[in-house]
């Protein structure tokens, strides 16, 4: 049986301001980031991990770091650009209120089967449960027995967990996006079938 652990990353200035924050923008932690990130550390530092991987964007780094801090045991952090935030393309670091009118926003938020990010040079939802599973699917091989800490972002946790799951979009959507330093719990005994043990955790903060 594997185990991944998804933690999203701490509340960032971006997000405060509320803009797109996608694969291409990153805007520091804020002080309380930081804090609750150890929080999440010390909730998880009972968990033998097998390895610790995270996005290579630096406000994943961050929080992965932070976390790891309040864990006893020494981790060696694997970073990669597959599990990086969706890619917002030309609109990234835009504020929200700017697009929300927009089609293409509208069906972002709405319409998730529907929207490809194209006509601003962005991603599908699709392209990122993909690249995310493509990946945990690496590690899992290598891993595959164990838990295994995933330190990544808010649409790409919930929709590679939906990939995972093989949830369609409405369900996707219906269960929505994960919050801040929130931890998500998959398990797996083949990369075939997959349990959802823990969803959007976060009262330990």
């Amino acid at each position: 049986m594997t185990k991944f652990y998804f933690l999203r990353h701490g509340k960032t200035v971006y997000n405060q301001e509320e803009r797109l924050q996608g694969g291409q923008v990153d805007s520091p932690l804020l002080p309380e980031a930081l804090r609750n990130a150890t929080k999440a550390g010390a909730y998880l530092a009972t968990v033998p991990f097998e390895a610790v991987v995270t996005s290579s964007q630096k406000r994943a780094v961050d929080t992965a770091r932070a976390a790891l801090s309040a864990i006893p045991r020494q981790y060696e952090l694997i970073t990669t650009p597959a599990l990086r935030e969706i890619d917002f393309g030309d609109w990234d670091g835009d504020k929200i209120r700017d697009h929300i009118a927009d089609p293409a926003m509208i069906r972002f938020y709405k319409d998730p089967a529907n929207y490809t990010g194209a006509e601003f040079g962005g991603e599908s939802f699709t392209d990122v449960m993909q690249r995310g599973k493509d990946y945990l699917k690496e590690v899992f091989a290598a891993h595959p027995q164990g838990s295994i800490l995933v330190v990544a972002h808010s649409v790409t946790i919930s929709v590679v967990i939906g990939a995972l799951l093989g949830d369609d979009f409405t369900t996707i959507k219906k269960r929505g996006l994960v919050d801040n330093t929130s931890v998500s719990v998959v398990a797996t005994d083949d990369f075939e079938h997959f349990s959802l043990e823990e969803w959007n955790k976060t009262d330990f903060l």
